[in-house]
């Protein structure tokens, strides 16, 4: 909730809480409401808003804003970030903050609201780990749905309204690495097909294969993090 630079957070399971209060009646205020934690936590649902005095305005959006979808593991869900550096804390919905991630933040300097993130920690691009699967399992899913379940995810659209990006950036290939090393060709064979399910996706984006951080803090010491990068690099000249 925004009171100028207010922000609030409820961390429990299903709560009736006071967004803001002591307004003045007056100024025009604007409140924006967000999910800030993973969704292998499960759904977020908001049932009502009640106004305590005053009216609710209609708000003229920008009609063509700039539309960003980060898809990405922990780093881009925000995993831990409300931890202090060199903290040891349980790992629960209550420390992560996806409002804090690198994504919000190009968002900010893009000027743009219309920003949306496909990520989970844990998660690949060429190993099943943990039960999370795969991202190109998750991509395409309607909600967040574990890997090691029976069946499979309900593929209907999840973007509502055929929502396209302008710009997605993909953030992957961590994970691949920390729990496992698999070759270069095997990574950069399925990094490509990754690239191919976000263009079907949105087909007149522009999209950015970042090479995760672990490269630049490793890559000069276990060359494991090199063939990553190559495989990235590989997956990209393909297209």
């Amino acid at each position: 909730a925004a009171h100028g630079q207010d922000e609030r957070v409820y961390s429990a399971y299903e709560t009736n809480g006071v967004l803001v209060a002591g307004l003045e009646r007056a100024p025009t205020y604007t409140i924006r409401c967000g999910r800030n934690s993973e969704a292998s936590h499960g759904t977020t649902t908001i049932t009502a808003i009640q106004l305590d005095g005053g009216s609710f305005l209609t708000v003229a959006l920008p009609a063509n804003p700039l539309r960003l979808e980060a898809i990405g593991d922990s780093i881009t869900a925000g995993f831990q970030v409300l931890v202090p550096p060199g903290g040891l804390y349980p790992q629960d919905a209550t420390k992560s903050d996806i409002f804090k991630t690198y994504e919000r933040r190009l968002a900010d300097a893009w000027g743009t609201w219309d920003w949306r993130c496909v990520a989970r920690s844990g998660i690949s691009v060429s190993l099943s780990t943990g039960g999370t699967g795969m991202m190109s399992d998750q991509l395409g899913c309607a909600e967040y749905w574990w890997a090691d379940w029976q069946g499979s995810c309900p593929r209907e659209q999840w973007l509502d309204g055929g929502w396209q990006a302008d710009v997605v950036s993909i953030n992957l290939g961590t994970n691949d690495y920390v729990f496992g090393n698999p070759a270069q060709a095997a990574f950069a064979a399925k990094y490509s097909e990754l690239i191919g399910l976000a263009r079907a996706a949105n087909p007149d984006a522009l999209i950015f294969a970042v090479v995760p951080l672990a490269y630049s803090c490793f890559g000069g010491v276990d060359n494991k993090w090199v063939t990553m990068r190559q495989g990235i690099l590989s997956a990209v000249n393909n297209w």
